[in-house]
């Protein structure tokens, strides 16, 4: 099995050149599609996820969890 990249949530905000802030927003606001995963007392996020997310043009968090490509990841982190 290959290793998984986790990013935290400013690499992610820096992947998608926004900043933390409006990530955090988007997160809140169910706007950002990948899983959060638990890492200690932080979160981070997958790295192929989020690429996966973003090549399927960022669709809302509900829209993601039910498309066919999203099905590779689940159960790699919390749902919410």
């Amino acid at each position: 099995m290959a290793e998984q990249i986790l990013l935290t949530a400013s690499e992610v905000a820096g992947l998608l050149k926004v900043c933390k802030k409006t990530l955090d927003r988007m997160i809140k606001q169910g706007r950002f599609g990948p899983d959060k995963i638990r890492f200690g007392k932080g979160v981070r996020f997958s790295a192929d996820e989020v690429k996966a997310w973003a090549a399927h043009s960022c669709p809302d968090r509900d829209e993601w969890l039910v498309m066919p490509y999203k099905k590779a990841f689940v159960g790699t982190g919390e749902e919410g």
